[in-house]
This record gives C-alpha cells, sequence and structure tokens, in this order.
C-alpha cells in the first residue's frame, strides 16, 4: 500500500528500522494501525494521514482509497465500551449499568466529514455511496447496529478489517483512485453541510389549508358581518339623535 503525506503526492515505500522500532513498541498509535493496513493491502490503495476537509470541525486520522472506495478511519484508543444506533453514539456507563448517550456525540461530525467524500465523487461522476467512515477502537469494545451509518471495528476485529475492506467490489479504477487522492490531498472538495436546526414551525404553516369554494364561504360570511356591523352602527346613530 502507498502511504502518502499531505505535503508531497509521491508513494512512500521504504520504512527505516527506526520506524519499524516505533511500529513494534507501539509509541505510535497511528503508526501501528497503519502498519496493519500497509501489511495487507498492495499499490492499489493509497492512504492519507492527517487529512483536515475544508470547514470540516474535526480531522480525519487516516483516509483510506482504493478499488472499493474511500473509507474515512478514525484510531480511538478509549477501553472503554460503546455502541451506536442510527446517528446517536453510546458510552458504557458502570455507575448506572447501561450505555448512555456520549457527549460529545461524534458521529454528526464524522457524517459531515462523509458527506463531503460523497459530494466529491458526486462531482467527479463516482458511486458516492463507495464513501464511508469507521472508527477503528484499539483497545475497547463496540457494538454497531444495522442502521448505523459509520462502522464501529473494535480491538479483536481490527487485524481482520483491512481485508474486509479489500473483500469489497471495486469502483474505482487506478485513474480514480488518483483523482481521489489527489483532491482530498489538495482539499479540493464542497464545504461541510449546514446541519438543521429543529425549530417551531411558522404560524403560517400551521394554518388549515382550504379549498377554493371554503375561501368564498368565508369571504362571503365576513362580507356579511360587516353588513350587518355597519347596519347596527347606522341604527345606533340613528337612535342617537
Amino acid at each position: 500500500m502507498r502511504s502518502l503525506g499531505l505535503d508531497q503526492l509521491r508513494a512512500v515505500r521504504e520504512i527505516s528500522r527506526a520506524a519499524e522500532t516505533t511500529l513494534a513498541t507501539g509509541d505510535d498509535l497511528l503508526d501501528r494501525v497503519a502498519f496493519q493496513f500497509d501489511a495487507a493491502l498492495d499499490d492499489a490503495y493509497g492512504l492519507l494521514r492527517g487529512v483536515a476537509l475544508p470547514g470540516s470541525a474535526t480531522t480525519i486520522d487516516m483516509v483510506l482509497v482504493g478499488p472499493p472506495g474511500i473509507w474515512a478511519l478514525y484510531v480511538e484508543s478509549d477501553p472503554g465500551q460503546f455502541k451506536a444506533d442510527g446517528e446517536e453514539f453510546y458510552a458504557w456507563d458502570s455507575q448506572a449499568a447501561g450505555y448512555l448517550p456520549a457527549q460529545p456525540n461524534p458521529l454528526p461530525y464524522l457524517l459531515d466529514n462523509q458527506a463531503q467524500l460523497r459530494g466529491w465523487l458526486r462531482t467527479a461522476r463516482l458511486p458516492r455511496d463507495c464513501a464511508r467512515s469507521a472508527i477503528l477502537f484499539t483497545e475497547g469494545v463496540a457494538v454497531g447496529s444495522s442502521n448505523s451509518p459509520v462502522a464501529l471495528v473494535d480491538a479483536d476485529r481490527l487485524s481482520a478489517f483491512p481485508a474486509e475492506v479489500a473483500s469489497g467490489p471495486a469502483v474505482l479504477d487506478g485513474a480514480a483512485v488518483e483523482r481521489a487522492l489527489v483532491a482530498i490531498a489538495h482539499g479540493e472538495l464542497p464545504p461541510p453541510p449546514r446541519r438543521r436546526v429543529k425549530s417551531a414551525r411558522p404560524i403560517a404553516s400551521r394554518l388549515p389549508v382550504l379549498l377554493p369554494w371554503q375561501w368564498a364561504v368565508l369571504g362571503s360570511l365576513a362580507l356579511l358581518n360587516l353588513c350587518v356591523l355597519g347596519g347596527a352602527c347606522a341604527l345606533i346613530l340613528y337612535l342617537a339623535r
């Protein structure tokens, strides 16, 4: 696998003995995780490290690009227990003896990054659904629900995850992989989507929808009321003379 830095777009294949020692001793967590992908994947894949997409509030630890698509990978070393349900993220609380919503919830930020990657794929006329996200837990236990848009990969499954990625159907050819690596490295992606803020509906939106004939009846009744009111005022003025 090619490991590319953001300051240069060339393959880096040699790993020095010092780097191998660092990987073996686990001094750098991201290097250890990247090494697992490097050992399992060939040069059809490229890996970018420390990617900050335009306007994004979250840096992506690693972006993997290859024939099966694009994976935004986030490395988590917390030894806790986590689960996701839809866009909600929970952490196990021993005192409560149950899962409680994690604060802050990381999933919206991860999904914003995923939306940016899918936006670029759409403009490049490539399959947008091949951009996905995953949280890689090096110590913790994670459970993801079937409706969670972000994959949760716990420590026991981490070593097999690169092979799982490679087993996916090929949707990007070599040229598309290179285009994606260049675009991501240079920040040539659309801005993150604006998140909708829940607010009360305007009063006008709560008004009932009436048919034309119903509006006509209401108008006639309103005109009749005006006539009656006008007649009553005239009678009062006449009697007051």
